[in-house]
């Protein structure tokens, strides 16, 4: 349970933006801890453990973020900081019911043109 609270602290540690090639790192240690603290039952029915579920959500943190750019959205370094910090600060109840989803709709902007 330590180990957890440790990542979850320096997770947290970030300041008014957040660089676009720390993204999906960041928001995957983050989006992880927080899985292993508010459904502790599902985290384990598909990870592994911490890394490994680090690795599948940074894959799909990355896919996203490619996504947006294939579209030419413009990622907002400052939205995803704010998003992060949603996420970090959120509830439980908030995250089970797909709070990360909602709050990172804002980290990019100005698509298709």
């Amino acid at each position: 349970m330590r180990r957890w609270g440790l990542l979850v602290a320096l997770a947290a540690s970030g300041c008014g933006s957040l660089p676009e090639e720390a993204f999906a790192r960041r928001f995957a240690t983050l989006d992880c801890a927080r899985h292993w603290q508010c459904d502790r039952g599902s985290f384990d029915q598909y990870y592994f453990g911490h890394f490994d579920c680090v690795r599948e959500k940074e894959r799909t943190y990355e896919e996203l973020a490619a996504f947006e750019d294939e579209y030419g959205c413009t990622y907002n370094p400052e939205a995803a900081a704010r998003a992060y910090g949603s996420l970090h600060d959120m509830t439980c109840q908030d995250w089970v019911e797909g709070g990360v989803l909602v709050g990172i709709t804002g980290i990019w902007a100005e698509c298709g043109g």
